[in-house]
C-alpha cells in the first residue's frame, strides 16, 4: 500500500493511495487482495475518475484536486505503476476468456460430428 499526502489549496489533507489489501468484513483474521486507487480530500472518500497528468490535477466525481509540483512526479508515478498492472490483468483475462472460447468451440464441435 503506497500512499502519497499533502494539503490542499483549501487547507484540507489530501491522499492519493494505491490500495493492495483490506481486512475481509467477515473475519478480520484474513486479508483480502485487490489493486484500487482511493483518494480523500478533507477524510472524505472521493470516487476518483482518472489522473490529467499534463496539468497535475486529479479528476474525481464532483471535484478537482491540483497536486502540487513537489508531488506531481510520485503520484503520477505511483498511477502509471497502478495503470500497468490493471492492463496486465486486463490482458490475462482476455487471454483466458480467448481461450476458453476457443476450447468450448473444439468441444461443440466434437459432439456435432
Amino acid at each position: 500500500m503506497k500512499k502519497i499526502e499533502w494539503t490542499a489549496g483549501n487547507g484540507q489533507i489530501a491522499t492519493f493511495e494505491n490500495i493492495t489489501e483490506y481486512s475481509n468484513i467477515a473475519d478480520h483474521t484474513h486479508s483480502v487482495r485487490c489493486d484500487e486507487i482511493e483518494v480523500t480530500l478533507g477524510g472524505d472518500l472521493k470516487i476518483f475518475q482518472g489522473l490529467r497528468e499534463e496539468d497535475g490535477i486529479i479528476q474525481c466525481m464532483g471535484v478537482k484536486i491540483r497536486i502540487p509540483a513537489e508531488h506531481i512526479d510520485d503520484v503520477t508515478n505511483l498511477y502509471r505503476e497502478y495503470k500497468e498492472r490493471k492492463q496486465k490483468r486486463d490482458q490475462t483475462a482476455e487471454d483466458s476468456e480467448n481461450y476458453y472460447i476457443a476450447q468450448k468451440s473444439k468441444v461443440q464441435n466434437a459432439i456435432n460430428q
